[in-house]
C-alpha cells in the first residue's frame, strides 16, 4: 500500500468529518495549467497529492497536519501567481526570500504556507518542505521530503500523538534577502 493509500484509509476511519471535507482531485487540465504557470513540469510526488485529493475546505477542523490544511489547487495557483508577479517585478529577485521553485502545499489560519521546494534552497535539497511567511525572514524546513510529511501525517492520524518529525527536523533558517 502506498503512503497516500494509507493516508486515505487512516484519515477516512479516524477523522470521517474532516475527510468528508477533502475536495475531489482537480481535472488533469487544471494540473497542466498550474504546470504552465510555474513553467516546469510538476514534481511527481507533488502532483500525486493533487491527483489523490484536491485540497481541503477551510471549514475542516482537522488538517493534513494539526493546524495545517492541504491547500486547494485554486488557492495554490493564486498564492503562487501573486508571489511570482512580485518576483518578476524585482521585489525579491535574489536570495531565499521567495523562490519560483517553492510550490505552496499547506496553509495555516494565519496564511503562512508550507511549500514544496523543487530547488533545494537554504542549504537543503530538492523536495524538502519549507515554511514561507511573506512578512517574516524566518524559514523553517519542516520535512526532508513530501514522503516524510505523509508518513508523519499517517502516524499522527493513527496515534493522535502529534506530528513526529524526522531526526534533525524542523530546521530553522533565515532568508538571505529581506523584502523592500
Amino acid at each position: 500500500m502506498t503512503t497516500l493509500a494509507s493516508l486515505d484509509h487512516v484519515w477516512r476511519s479516524a477523522h470521517p468529518v474532516s475527510y468528508a471535507l477533502l475536495k475531489d482531485p482537480p481535472d488533469p487540465s487544471e494540473l497542466a495549467r498550474f504546470a504552465g504557470l510555474i513553467q516546469a513540469p510538476l514534481p511527481d510526488d507533488y502532483r500525486a497529492v493533487f491527483e489523490w485529493k484536491g485540497g481541503q475546505s477551510a471549514l475542516a477542523e482537522r488538517g493534513l497536519l494539526p493546524e495545517w490544511r492541504l491547500m486547494q489547487l485554486e488557492e495554490v495557483r493564486m498564492e503562487y501567481g501573486s508571489m511570482r508577479e512580485l518576483y518578476e517585478a524585482g521585489e525579491f529577485s535574489a536570495g531565499d526570500w521567495w523562490r519560483p521553485e517553492w510550490l505552496p502545499l499547506l496553509v495555516n489560519a494565519e496564511g503562512v504556507t508550507i511549500c514544496y521546494d523543487a530547488f533545494g534552497a537554504m542549504g537543503g535539497h530538492r523536495g524538502q518542505l519549507i515554511q514561507f511567511a511573506s512578512d517574516s525572514a524566518d524559514r523553517t524546513i519542516w520535512f526532508p521530503s513530501l514522503e516524510a510529511l505523509l508518513t508523519s501525517a499517517v502516524a499522527d492520524l493513527q496515534s493522535g500523538r502529534g506530528v513526529q518529525f524526522p531526526s534533525g527536523y524542523p530546521m530553522a533558517r533565515e532568508a538571505s534577502l529581506s523584502p523592500p
